[in-house]
């Protein structure tokens, strides 16, 4: 952040500072656009331009995601950071996860007048805001389940259910799990209106594409149904429903 503003700060004073904006895309459309100024290239300290940029790279597309790049502004940036995001990269991780795992097509940074980098086009969606009822939640953490039951906004119910979920591969000791902390939750109603559930990961479009916690595709067998077979997780189990129910 201090180096950020320091150097922001020289273009400034320098009186020559040239805009460069990036735009990070998103599969469907979306994109998310950032100002921000850079010495010419022809300055005496254009070569710390590289080095901002990169650091403003890495850390915009990890904090808002995308599966291209658009560099607008100095084509020596711009061809600096399509060298630096590709196979052979110094960033090549961040080129493989974030293209062909994440977003699932080939991350492409493309060098373009400020100009040409689109409007900023966000997609809000409102989650939640829904308490009336007889509902579940539940959260996938790194070692336990918790759940709890709440109706019409207030928790009637709530426990830790130990799991360890980073050394299993089997999906159906997660589909096990899962389905006893929800049906413990649902035998303290009446009924289940409705459930909802967390964890870490990247998601798009109400598809996991990254689990940090498991190591088998644990959310093919929750409440959004079954995960498309592709490349991420080739040895998918068919595709379960996990359904809720009390026991008589």
């Amino acid at each position: 952040m201090l180096a950020n503003q320091a150097f922001k700060k020289a273009v400034n004073d320098s009186g020559k500072a040239q805009a460069f904006v990036l735009g990070f895309q998103r599969a469907d459309g979306s994109l998310s656009r950032y100002e921000t100024v850079v010495f010419p290239d022809d300055h005496p300290r254009s070569a710390e331009n590289l080095m901002y940029v990169e650091r403003l790279v890495k850390f915009l597309l990890w904090q808002r995601g995308g599966g291209r790049v658009y560099a607008g502004g100095s084509q020596v940036i711009g061809e600096y950071l399509q060298n630096t995001y590709s196979p052979g990269g110094a960033r090549s991780f961040d080129y493989a996860f974030m293209g062909e795992r994440v977003f699932q097509r080939t991350f492409t940074v493309t060098p373009c007048t400020a100009a040409d980098v689109l409007p900023n086009c966000e997609h809000e969606v409102s989650l939640g805001r829904y308490l009336e009822g007889y509902r579940i939640g539940f959260d996938l953490g790194a070692s336990d389940i918790k759940v709890s039951a709440v109706v019409n906004g207030e928790p009637i119910f709530s426990t830790e259910i130990e799991w360890g979920p980073g050394k299993q591969t089997d999906s159906n000791y997660h589909y096990e799990k899962i389905k006893a902390a929800l049906n413990l939750a649902a035998s303290k109603m009446p009924k289940v209106d409705a459930i909802g559930g967390s964890s870490a990961g990247i998601y798009i479009n109400n598809w996991p594409m990254v689990s940090t916690s498991t190591r088998s595709p644990i959310y093919s067998i929750m409440c959004m149904g079954p995960l498309p077979r592709h490349r991420v997780y080739p040895n998918v189990m068919p595709p379960r429903f996990l359904c809720v129910y009390r026991e008589s």
